[in-house]
């Protein structure tokens, strides 16, 4: 157990590293491009291409799963934020060194509790926030006491 905690916690500071990273390179190309969907067109095929080149990925199944990675990351950077894609990020990568399985045989199989226990915890945290207060950060008059 003590390799899946490690493992999570260094997971803990990568994801937001890499929110805070990809959402000043998207703030730098808006500014750039003076429209934010050029700005996240750009950015995308951007993040496509590198994607590709880093992993060698020539063959277009390849591409289009990485071009629709890059929009999900885009579109939650954009719209949700910081904090969302921070989650995204580590989430993420716990999901890939610990997939969930139905067989529990394997040596990696434990970690896959701690991934839903992460996921459980950042969901219900989540909608709790969101229950609490407006998505659009509008107060409705109609509904104040």
């Amino acid at each position: 157990m003590p390799g899946v905690v490690g493992t999570w916690l260094n997971v803990l500071w990568v994801g937001p590293l890499m929110a805070l990273g990809f959402m000043v390179l998207l703030h730098a190309m808006t500014r750039l491009a003076r429209r934010e969907w050029i700005a996240a067109a750009l950015f995308c095929a951007m993040m496509t291409f590198g994607l590709c080149v880093r992993d060698g990925v020539t063959e277009p199944f390849g591409i289009v799963a990485f071009l629709l990675q890059t929009v999900v990351m885009t579109v939650v950077m954009l719209r949700f934020g910081l904090l969302a894609t921070a989650a995204l990020f580590a989430l993420g990568h716990l999901a890939i060194l610990y997939p969930i399985t139905g067989f529990s045989g394997p040596w990696w199989a434990g970690g896959r509790m701690t991934l839903l226990a992460t996921i459980v915890v950042v969901a219900a945290y989540g909608a709790w926030c969101c229950a609490r207060r407006p998505v659009s950060g509008r107060v409705d008059r109609a509904h104040q006491p």
